[in-house]
């Protein structure tokens, strides 16, 4: 029951549900009995929300599932795919150039933080990122993107990652060669 005060405490309320998602809850919020009423909230502590850097809202998205490291080394097409514009290969259909990018479904939800070895993810040099990640929201590390061919991170790019929250923000560079590509999870 939601209460809505004024000559008396719960002069007036109205039903709703409340439904508990884990790490936060859900409100449905009936419309209050007069206009002129409305909901309130308190926040307290680490509750205090955080305005989110640029990049959490506007960013795009690694969304094909032949970048998945579980793929092998061309994508369903037959083709070996890149984070690059060369001619030899072909540029992923998710790839829009160097900037940053939140990994989302069916790629999965994160660029992996070990290697996956090579002829993986849709492409011979397969990316992934070795560093820390940053712990508090809003909060931006940097990172090295590891492209393995014939050792571990036989070539290396910096970059940013950025935690938004309940997902994190990756800075991807272009890769230097175009057959080498991020690899998703």
């Amino acid at each position: 029951t939601y209460c809505f005060d004024w000559d008396q405490i719960c002069q007036w309320s109205a039903k709703g549900v409340v439904t508990n998602c884990g790490d936060y809850y859900v409100y449905y919020l009936p419309p209050t009995p007069y206009c002129w009423q409305r909901y309130c909230t308190i926040f307290s502590g680490s509750q205090i929300p955080t305005k989110l850097p640029d990049e959490c809202s506007n960013r795009n998205y690694l969304n094909d599932t032949d970048r998945h490291a579980s793929n092998g080394g061309k994508t369903s097409a037959g083709k070996v795919s890149c984070d690059g514009f060369g001619s030899d290969h072909y540029p992923a259909a998710d790839w829009k150039g160097s900037g940053y990018y939140q990994v989302v479904p069916p790629a999965g939800n994160f660029i992996p933080d070990k290697p996956v070895g090579k002829h993986h993810c849709g492409t011979d040099g397969s990316g992934w990122a070795r560093g820390n990640l940053p712990s508090g929201v809003g909060e931006k590390s940097e990172i090295t993107y590891c492209l393995d061919w014939s050792k571990l991170c036989h070539y290396s790019i910096q970059g940013l990652v950025t935690n938004c929250g309940g997902y994190y923000v990756y800075y991807l560079p272009a890769t230097p060669y175009c057959w080498q590509r991020y690899c998703t999870m």
